[in-house]
Parts: C-alpha cells; structure tokens; sequence
C-alpha cells in the first residue's frame, strides 16, 4: 500500500497503469460528448493521511468468520473530512460530483 505514499517516486509501470486509465476515461468522455473529465489520485483529504492515494484492498477479519472489505471507491461511507465538508456524502456517479474508480490489478510475480 506504500508503494505511492508521500515522498515516494512512482514506479513506472504504476505511472504507465495511471496513464493508460486516464488516457482512456478521456476518450469515453470526449466520445460520448462530456465536458471533459479530470483523473487524479485520491486526495488525502478523502481518507485522512494514513491512507496512500493508491491503496491495497484486501479482506478485513474481526473474528476469523466474517469477512468484510475497506471503503472502497464509495463516497457515501467516507469518514468525516475535508472531503465530505466540501463535497458531502453522495452515491457514486451523481452527477456534478467527482467519481471514484477503482482497478484492479493482478501484478506478475516480478512485479
């Protein structure tokens, strides 16, 4: 989860993965006659500074029974921050207010 933190260069392929989303998401934007569209990483304002702007998603387990998954993508759950006193707590894809993507990536075992 650190391999984006603060202070830290962006190892290549993460910067060519970044590239290539964003070069597509512009293209089904102008395609489709949008107004443009603006691809970043997830500001620390969203999740605090304890979260990296590229974060490992992984299974969380209180018990060893029951399992859940982080808050992922979903601006709705956010915790109290900067984030939600600007733009609120809204479902996914409302319109006028910034979308959150995920992609998931299976990395070869050099990575």
């Amino acid at each position: 989860a650190a391999v984006c933190a603060k202070g830290r260069d962006t190892p290549p392929p993460v910067a060519e993965l970044e590239a290539r989303v964003g070069a597509y998401l512009r293209a089904v934007d102008a395609a489709s006659g949008g107004g443009g569209v603006d691809v970043c990483r997830m500001p620390e304002a969203a999740f605090g500074p304890e979260v990296t702007p590229l974060a490992a998603n992984a299974p969380v387990s209180s018990d060893g029974e029951a399992y859940g998954w982080h808050i992922d993508a979903d601006p709705a759950l956010l915790p109290p921050s900067p984030w939600t006193d600007c733009f609120g707590r809204y479902p996914n894809r409302s319109p006028g207010k910034p979308r959150f993507v995920t992609a998931l990536v299976y990395l070869s075992p050099e990575w």
